[in-house]
């Protein structure tokens, strides 16, 4: 293998002229009394590459420049220990482009404090950083790339968060909810709800704090309960908090406390703990994406735009978002790893400069914190559900987390105008009769994944079992009009409903989540912000490219929007073609989103049998 050393001789020749251009002293032989080089860079792979490897540090602007771009998209604490270099392939004067991917060794100087594993690698291009996957061998951070340009190395940050406080500042009164919040040193925030406990300590029956009746039943200030009083399946694992690798329990059916119910599990928490993350990554074998086998990995099979934003092309389902479950330790875990940003919606090109949307930089998942070529692990949890009704031995459940961001529905087409200038879309996919509209439930690819890809990965065969096979309503009475009689105007829009369906799993409709039996505000309250209806999410939902926001409303807690499975069409007469409804961050229940949108979560139903 052809290999390019740049060796102490040449570093301290490059250094000489670089920290003389920064009126830099060296004495000796050492520069400015540092009895060795910052840093050191090696490159191989570089077989039919015309070219020499050249290593130059960064003076003073330009690492400061560098960390400036890291900064934007992680956190470094002032004072860390930060290292940079410049590598690139030169040949006759000039950089050259790679064809292929080569591997970079960086060697830090032995009087770097903290181990290896405790530092991650930033790639600098184009004003903007990016995360490196790498691995730490023989004393190097070794890495591989396709284009060069300088890596700036930086301590790894631990989200270490401060007390939870109320919003607000104010306790509620025993027994009643809150939220609180705790906040990271470098901004991060995390927000839970909270329900204050009657304590009593010295068993009298009563209440320490409020004095009310307890009926003689005392409450255990160590019992390891959830926010809100619920036991924490697994003791103390939160979805949202990153406890690993502490192991969680699933359970088995289900566990019940109250009207709160965990059954089945999905990935939520995502894992940070870099020792873990290193240990799943070599579980994992490898990246997808260079291998025919992809080291097992499973394409997503997402889908990525013809760039034509009116859908007048067709979109194309790609391999560039895999995933892979491993096992360990009695944990399941999920990993992703994208090549390319998923679009908001599925006929947008990232990368192709077009228009605002299409910038990689203005996706959700680049504005969550995830990168490309970077593997990230999500912990499987037990998925928590709300009561919401219960009759016969039956419960219906709904998800109390968005647990998921997928389109409604992953094509659909412009086929032209309506009498009013409308544009109306369609569902022309294989085996979907004529004449289908784009957001007919039936035929929607979400409801395809629900019944598919999300009951064969949350559930068990045991657990299937007790799920009830459900006439799901899909008529009138599940979509309502805008008022109880209105019944003329609202016939408008019923060319977008469409038959009952035999479900597993379903999503809410416009009926369910306007029905006070369920807790929410009732149906002339839709229009209302309510914050019954709004719904945190898990980190894996932010993985997949969820839109999380806040507003005035929220105190800027950030929350996702759900689709709902009702075709939108009250008060819009014909303008409801590929619109399906949905609740936003407000808990507003009155507006939609065209069905091609993948940043709209996921918050699932279902019945199952609980018994007598």
């Amino acid at each position: 293998m052809k290999k390019s050393w740049i060796g102490v001789f040449l570093i301290v020749l490059i250094v000489a002229l670089v920290l003389t251009a920064c009126d830099v002293q060296i004495n000796d032989g050492k520069i400015d009394g540092i009895d060795e080089l910052p840093v050191t860079a090696e490159v191989s792979g570089l077989e039919g590459v015309s070219g020499t490897a050249e290593v130059r540090l960064l003076n003073s602007t330009e690492e400061a420049t560098a960390l400036a771009a890291v900064k934007e998209v992680y956190y470094v604490a002032d004072g860390a220990e930060i290292y940079s270099v410049d590598v690139s392939v030169v040949n006759n004067g000039e950089k050259v482009t790679l064809e292929k991917p080569v591997t970079v060794s960086i060697t830090l100087p032995s009087v770097v404090t903290l181990p290896l594993d405790q530092f991650v690698v930033f790639h600098v291009h184009d004003g903007a950083a990016e995360k490196i996957d790498h691995t730490v061998s023989n004393g190097k951070l070794t890495f591989t790339v396709k284009t060069f340009s300088p890596f700036v190395v930086v301590p790894a940050h631990t989200h270490v968060y401060g007390e939870w406080e109320f919003i607000g500042g104010q306790a509620p009164a025993c027994g009643e909810s809150g939220m609180q919040k705790r906040t990271c040193v470098c901004g991060d925030e995390q927000t839970r709800d909270y329900t204050v406990d009657h304590i009593d300590e010295n068993n009298d029956g009563k209440c320490d704090n409020c004095g009310i009746d307890m009926g003689g039943s005392s409450v255990n200030p160590d019992d390891k309960t959830k926010p809100g009083g619920e036991t924490k399946p697994g003791g103390e694992t939160k979805p949202g908090e990153d406890t690993n690798p502490e192991t969680v329990v699933i359970p088995t059916t289900y566990s019940r406390n109250g009207d709160t119910v965990y059954f089945g599990s999905y990935p939520q928490t995502q894992m940070t703990d870099e020792t873990l993350i290193a240990t799943l990554n070599g579980l994992a074998g490898g990246t997808p994406g260079r291998t025919d086998d992809d080291y097992g990995w499973t394409s997503y099979q997402y889908y990525h735009g013809t760039g034509d934003e009116h859908m007048r092309e067709t979109t194309n389902e790609e391999d560039y978002m895999w995933y892979k479950d491993v096992e360990y330790q009695g944990n399941k875990y999920r990993g992703v790893y994208f090549t390319q940003y998923r679009p908001s919606l599925t006929v947008y090109v990232i990368g192709q400069d077009k228009s605002y949307s299409y910038k990689p930089t203005n996706t959700f998942q680049y504005r969550n914190e995830y990168r490309k070529t970077v593997t990230y692990w999500f912990r499987y949890e037990p998925i928590k559900w709300r009561i919401v009704e219960e009759k016969n031995g039956n419960a219906l459940l709904i998800a109390d987390l968005i647990i998921d961001s997928q389109a409604y529905l992953n094509v659909a087409e412009y086929v032209g105008l309506d009498e009013k200038s409308n544009s109306i879309y369609m569902n022309t996919n294989p085996g979907v009769p004529a004449d289908t509209y784009a957001n007919n439930y039936m035929y929607s690819t979400i409801r395809a994944w629900l019944n598919d890809t999300f009951y064969n990965t949350a559930f068990t065969t045991l657990q299937k079992s007790l799920i009830n096979l459900t006439t799901v309503d899909n008529g009138i009475t599940s979509s309502k009009p805008i008022n109880g009689n209105d019944e003329i105007n609202w016939n408008k829009g019923t060319r977008f409903l469409c038959a009952n369906t035999q479900d597993h799993i379903f999503l809410p409709s416009e009926a369910d989540v306007t029905n006070p039996d369920y807790g929410f505000s009732d149906f002339m309250e839709r229009y209302a912000n309510d914050k019954k209806r709004i719904r945190k999410y898990t980190d894996y939902a932010l993985s997949q490219g969820l839109w999380a926001h806040g507003s005035a409303y929220t105190q800027d807690v950030l929350y996702g929007e759900y689709w709902l499975r009702s075709p939108l069409q009250q008060n819009y007469d014909n303008s409801g073609y590929g619109v399906a409804c949905k609740v936003d961050e407000e808990g507003y229940a009155a507006g939609g989103d065209f069905v091609i949108n993948t940043s709209i979560g996921v918050l699932p139903m279902l019945w199952i049998n609980v018994g007598d």
